[in-house]
């Protein structure tokens, strides 16, 4: 379900984690640059003012496009609810939060791949269909572990390795 800016400034407020302006900042950088690396041709102007005016930027805009950036409301506001909650990062809410990412865009949102997918540039291969969801599980159980134990440098170098060992595992489509 994709949310309105209305929906968005509502839900993120009630936390009282984030101000709207901040709130609204995060949303936008995040989609703009998630989408651009996928080849979302939106402008980080253009993503200000779908996300915050409402409006089209311009003609000739694809649905696909749209969503991939319209659909982050709701994955931002579920990881605010998750932090709200203390909830623990685990293989359900990834998928979760994929399934919000790709409302509208995937049929099969929110679930592994079935079938080996390769990383463009890169020089290795992402984990083959079978293991992902026990190499998923395990991936958020260490990194859940790692981000409530480990404080400074260590925590944010265990974040780091966390993001390149998820994007070798490469779990959807």
């Amino acid at each position: 379900m994709t949310l309105d800016r209305d929906a968005f400034l509502a839900a993120v407020s009630a936390s009282g984690r984030l101000s709207a302006a901040y709130a609204e900042d995060v949303l936008v950088r995040l989609a703009h640059h998630s989408a651009a690396i996928e080849g979302n041709t939106f402008t980080i102007s253009e993503t200000v003012t779908l996300l915050v005016d409402e409006l089209l930027p311009r003609g000739g805009l694809s649905v696909r496009e749209f969503y991939e950036l319209a659909n982050h409301r709701g994955a931002v506001v579920r990881i605010v609810q998750a932090l709200d909650g203390d909830e623990p990062l685990t293989d359900p809410l990834v998928r979760q939060l994929h399934s919000l990412l790709m409302d509208h865009l995937l049929h099969d949102r929110g679930e592994y791949k079935q079938s080996s997918n390769a990383v463009v540039g890169a020089t290795w291969q992402p984990t083959a269909p079978h293991p992902v969801p026990e190499a998923m599980r395990q991936w958020a159980e260490q990194s859940d572990w790692q981000v409530r134990n480990l404080t400074g440098v260590d925590r944010l170098e265990a974040i780091a390795r966390s993001h390149i060992q998820f994007e070798r595992i490469h779990p959807f489509t």
